[in-house]
């Protein structure tokens, strides 16, 4: 075996050819003769189930004939008037009925008959065996709406009720036993390749003449079930006839066939072997000296001798020189493309979360304390103050967010988060944002179109607000005198939703036709001059662009230059109904309670937990430990995740809060740590962070953490947490 694979795998090409084409030969062959053998079978199945189906429905026409033929005689003698006399004198009916009704079992080869009444007792019988099978009760509540009635006893009787009627009731029957097997004998086919077995109510009969059905089971290679649709009594007694026929028979024209194709191909392949071996050397000359060519050329830029050929082969190995040449040069330059452009990627993921951190944390203290501040008691104008305060770093996060999500925006993977939300309240409230900056330029700001009172739709309330405040935002630098205009107008409306049309117009410098088309480019601006004059990145624009496509929406331009412009944005939102369901998404769980809820201490009452508070900076751990204390809870604080190891070492805590950049010992390592040594029983560990890394979420829960959260905290996503929390370490 080892010297025919070496063989196999040498270097000589016409051995090589010789093997391989033979091989080839056999293999083709032997997919023919496959295929003529599975078309053999499948032409000799089809011609087979044919003939099942024609001896069938001969076999069952004859049977159904035979049986009508019967059933008929059993009804005619059920009218006949001695029968029907002896049910109303019946004293006086053993004096005829006997000589009738044996006359019509010779007449009609039937095993026996009754004469029965309504009760079920017998006037007369002709079988003396007929009390043995026949029980009274087989009569009762029997044939009241039909004519005859079938009864099967097993192995081989079929009972056939025929109700003797006088003035339209019903005063007795007529019983006739019948052989089932006496009459298969005369219908059956005298073919003994076929076996036959009938079934009557489920129940098989036995069959006479032909194979045994069960014993030569293991032979039997072909079989179809026929039922009786076709034939009303044999239906009506649910009959189904099985057939089969022998493995041989089956097979045998198949294998003859087979005989004849193995010799053709024994005389194929000798011949293919003999044509191979006299071609092979002059075919494979030329071949192998362009493969040792190849092989020399693969390994170095530098060109080798000439084949010699002066051939298709020699133009094949020069072409392929100069393809490698090239294929080397350009593979030298993206892998140095590759290794830049991966380490630009490592780098902007890394400056995107480290700024992401250094923003948000800050932020982080801002809206807690706000959030702290919201709770204590102050007076309506200190409360709008705080209100405001809570916008703008709201306004904010979202633009950190944005700016770690620009590159979701560009590969599409960004998801919208619907919330019911009031659009013209929203609106509303993007103006008071911006009021402060139109009013430092002596500009009019006004919002005009109201919708519908306490209605809602399902928007994603973020996104909304920054498309409407960048195209604000705009409008207002780029105007020196004049007015802003934000109009809301609901241009249609179907069953549950609603078509705007928001217009931001301005009276400011206007925008040239040839500059329009750069608008909605990223990090684009009209001219160099604006830039100078106006300042910004030229990002807003593309940013409400892509936005406004992701929410199924369009957005364009109309503008004169030197006369204003008016961004028109039309989007649609289904109504958000009281019952509606709505899941509480992630950035409305991060961190943003509705500022009109009240939390009191009770809740601590009602969750009662002992709780860690883990975080390096002071503000953090501060913001935290208020809120909690807002609730009623006393927490504890560690400044690393050593202490926070050491801590839970030697105490009982239910909820640790583990920030994840830490010096000495992280989150990560701590909660590990942490595992180890407590395992997963009765503590709730929830990751904080302030970078907004989709990756985080995953690691936290893949290194034992419960949960995951991001800075900052608010009131509501907290409650959440220590609820759910709660949850599940009291199920």
């Amino acid at each position: 075996m080892k010297s025919v694979s070496r063989w196999f795998n040498s270097g000589f090409l016409a051995q090589k050819l010789v093997l391989r084409f033979s091989i080839f030969v056999i293999a083709s062959s032997i997919i023919l003769m496959t295929f003529v053998a599975a078309q053999s079978f499948r032409s000799l199945s089809g011609q087979l189930k044919k003939l099942f189906e024609i001896e069938s429905e001969l076999l069952m026409q004859s049977l159904e004939y035979r049986l009508r033929t019967v059933v008929n005689s059993v009804t005619r003698f059920s009218e006949h008037r001695l029968v029907v006399n002896s049910l109303v004198n019946p004293g006086t009916a053993a004096q005829y009925l006997a000589d009738i009704v044996n006359e019509f079992d010779r007449s009609n080869e039937v095993v026996s008959s009754a004469v029965v009444n309504l009760s079920g007792q017998p006037i007369y019988q002709s079988d003396s065996e007929f009390s043995s099978w026949y029980r009274p009760e087989l009569t009762k509540d029997r044939i009241h709406s039909k004519d005859y009635e079938f009864l099967y006893l097993p192995p081989n009787s079929l009972i056939i009720f025929s109700s003797i009627n006088l003035y339209g009731t019903v005063q007795g029957f007529v019983v006739s036993k019948l052989n089932l097997s006496d009459q298969l004998r005369f219908v059956s086919s005298s073919d003994t390749r076929y076996l036959y077995k009938f079934e009557v109510f489920g129940s098989p009969v036995l069959f006479p003449g032909g194979l045994d059905w069960d014993a030569k089971g293991e032979k039997i290679y072909l079989e179809q079930v026929f039922t009786a649709d076709k034939f009303p009594i044999l239906n009506s007694m649910n009959s189904r006839l099985f057939m089969r026929v022998e493995r041989w028979t089956y097979l045998s024209p198949i294998l003859n066939l087979l005989v004849q194709f193995t010799g053709f191909l024994l005389v194929y392949t000798l011949a293919a072997v003999y044509l191979a071996r006299r071609f092979g050397r002059q075919l494979a000359e030329p071949i192998l000296k362009l493969v040792q060519r190849v092989s020399r050329s693969s390994s170095t830029i530098e060109k080798c001798s000439p084949l010699g050929t002066f051939d298709e082969l020699e133009l094949l190995a020069a072409a392929f020189d100069r393809s490698n040449t090239q294929m080397q040069n350009s593979q030298k330059e993206l892998v140095v493309a590759k290794e830049v452009a991966e380490d630009a990627v490592k780098s902007r993921s890394e400056f995107f979360a480290v700024m992401s951190h250094e923003l948000r944390t800050p932020m982080n203290g801002v809206l807690g304390m706000t959030d702290v501040l919201q709770l204590t008691a102050l007076s309506k104008e200190q409360l709008e103050c705080v209100e405001t305060i809570r916008g703008c770093g709201e306004l904010l996060i979202s633009i950190v967010n944005d700016v770690l999500d620009y590159t979701k925006i560009e590969s599409g993977k960004l998801q919208l988060e619907l919330l019911p939300t009031d659009i013209f309240r929203l609106s509303d409230r993007v103006l008071t944002l911006v009021r402060r900056s139109a009013e430092n330029k002596g500009l009019e700001l006004r919002l005009e179109g109201t919708g519908p009172v306490n209605q809602k739709w399902l928007v994603d309330s973020v996104r909304l607000r920054q498309i409407l405040l960048n195209l604000l935002s705009n409008a207002i630098k780029f105007t020196d005198s004049g007015e802003v205009v934000l109009k809301i107008v609901i241009t249609a409306q179907s069953q549950g939703y609603d078509m705007f049309e928001m217009r931001v117009c301005d009276t400011g410098i206007g925008i040239a036709n040839s500059d329009i088309e750069k608008l909605f480019k990223s990090f684009t601006q009209t001219s160099l001059k604006t830039s100078r004059l106006y300042g910004g990145t030229g990002l807003g624009l593309a940013i409400c662009h892509k936005l406004v496509n992701l929410m199924g929406g369009e957005i364009h331009v109309e503008s004169q230059l030197g006369q204003g412009s008016c961004f028109i944005v039309r989007l649609g939102f289904s109504r958000f109904m009281a019952n509606f369901p709505i899941i509480e998404s992630a950035r409305a769980a991060s961190g943003v309670p509705a500022s009109k809820v009240e939390f009191s201490t009770e809740f601590a009452q009602h969750f009662p937990l002992d709780i860690l508070v883990v975080d390096d900076d002071p503000v953090n751990r501060k913001i935290v430990s208020k809120l909690l204390e807002k609730l009623g809870y006393q927490s504890h604080v560690a400044i690393d995740g050593q202490v926070a190891v050491d801590y839970v070492s030697r105490s009982e805590v239910d909820i640790i809060f583990m920030d994840l950049q830490m010096p000495r010992l992280n989150g990560l390592e701590a909660t590990m740590q942490i595992r180890n040594m407590l395992g997963m029983k009765r503590l709730y560990i929830i990751g904080m962070t302030a970078a907004n890394l989709s990756s985080d979420g995953s690691t936290c829960l893949k290194k034992g953490m419960n949960d995951f959260v991001i800075k900052p905290i608010g009131m509501t996503r907290l409650t959440s947490l220590l609820r759910e929390a709660y949850a599940t370490l009291h199920p």
